[in-house]
């Protein structure tokens, strides 16, 4: 496995959680790790996480509060 060269956080499930979005800029494969619980914090990585173009980019728009 290649190392998470970026990190974002955003709600991407609609859950209303902060998730954790990582990518390795080498392989273009992202990784989501969703929210669970926030007492205690808990993520569990997603099965069906994406893969990109060598040359995407991490953007996660700010969170509705």
């Amino acid at each position: 496995r290649g190392a998470a060269h970026l990190v974002a956080t955003a709600v991407v499930d609609a859950d209303g959680r902060d998730d954790l979005v990582t990518m390795d800029e080498t392989t273009g494969q992202a990784t989501v790790f969703r929210q669970t619980s926030s007492s205690p914090l808990a993520f569990v990585r997603s099965t069906n996480s994406p893969k990109m173009s060598e040359k995407a980019s991490l953007i996660a728009p700010d969170s509705p509060q």
